[in-house]
């Protein structure tokens, strides 16, 4: 116990378990003093002490109770505005793209929606494989045609995809391009219940994608992300890749999520 005590009342301990609070008070949450003392692991002194040096440099509001609720202070407030301008989204996507890359050895995408096409914005490929895929950054492709553009599309409201689904002309790019509504509808299905688009082929022949959306923080689509490779190499490690995809786009959706329109606009503007 000795060892602990030492550890709580260090500089060290003091901050770690001041972090911590704030890190629950990020989640939306807002605790008692009995809540702190049992899931960070404090004494009543200590979280009495540790709550006093937080609310004394604003980051906390607390009425100094044993049951009183406690809450984001000012400065809290602050330090999350200043962190979410200097936040530019499309740059932490393109780094987390980057580590996907390099992680499945294969081409890792995002696109943006313009209308009835996919635009790519971001293509990052840094494998030694003799054969890959094409540089895409800039292209457009239907809508319908690409994993990116699928999962977009299964994401959106249901009366924003229904309009957006009976407006398209499908063409036939390759054998395996999807050319009916109802086929359509019912891979967007298909895909939305899973949480994942798959492209086999459908606009360029021998080349597989998965790709999932990348939604705000009213679950509405911003932009995609997916992994392409020759479908020969990548269907034997398809499930690692779908999988990575599916965490990617979960994490830049936890960021993209704290963003209004206007910073993404903003940040995607900063970007090109």
């Amino acid at each position: 116990m000795a060892s602990r005590a030492v550890e709580i009342d260090s500089p060290a301990g003091t901050l770690q378990r001041g972090l911590a609070i704030l890190d629950l008070l990020s989640q939306g949450q807002q605790p008692t003093v009995s809540d702190l003392i049992e899931r960070v692991g404090l004494s009543k002194s200590a979280a009495f002490r540790v709550l006093t040096t937080l609310r004394d440099h604003g980051l906390v509001e607390w009425d100094s109770t044993l049951n009183g609720r406690v809450v984001p202070g000012e400065r809290s407030v602050l330090l999350g505005v200043a962190g979410m301008r200097a936040f530019d989204p499309w740059e932490h996507g393109r780094k987390l793209l980057v580590q996907l890359a390099d992680e499945l050895g294969e081409a890792a995408l995002m696109a943006i929606r313009d209308g009835d096409e996919m635009v790519y914005i971001a293509h990052e490929d840094h494998s030694d494989h003799l054969v890959g895929v094409r540089r895409l950054l800039g292209a457009r492709r239907p809508v319908y045609a690409s994993s990116l553009g699928k999962a977009y599309l299964a994401a959106l409201p249901e009366p924003e995809r229904e309009q957006i689904v009976e407006s398209l002309q499908l063409q036939a790019f390759t054998p395996t391009t999807i050319t009916t509504t109802d086929e359509l509808h019912r891979q967007l299905e298909e895909t939305r219940q899973r949480g994942w688009a798959v492209d086999l082929g459908e606009h360029e022949l021998g080349v597989m994608c998965f790709g999932v959306a990348v939604v705000d923080h009213v679950g509405h689509p911003v932009c995609s992300i997916s992994v392409a490779g020759p479908q020969d190499r990548i269907r034997h490690h398809q499930d690692r890749v779908i999988d990575r995809v599916i965490a990617t786009a979960r994490a830049l959706s936890e960021r993209m999520g704290d963003l209004d329109q206007n910073q993404l606009d903003q940040g995607h503007t900063q970007g090109q």
